[in-house]
């Protein structure tokens, strides 16, 4: 499915726009930019930010407790009941 990316991420751009010309080229060359951008995006919020939201402990009064750090209240499991 995508194999069309593969020629695309392996061509020279001065290649691209002797086949395409200078709008198709400049189309493509920002989808390979773009997915460089997306796909950098989501190793970070794979890797930093989803174990970040994921690691809270639910606390009963956590309002009341103001010495635990900010990003302990930002969490997912943080959430409790009441």
């Amino acid at each position: 499915m995508f194999n069309w990316f593969k020629v695309l991420w392996n061509i020279k751009d001065q290649d691209l726009v002797q086949l395409n010309g200078v709008d198709y080229t400049l189309y493509l060359v920002y989808l390979r930019y773009a997915a460089t951008l997306f796909a950098a995006i989501t190793l970070f919020n794979c890797l930093v930010m989803m174990p970040v939201y994921a690691s809270g402990d639910p606390t009963v009064n956590q309002f009341m407790n103001y010495t635990e750090s900010t990003l302990n209240d930002v969490t997912v499991l943080n959430i409790t009941a009441s």
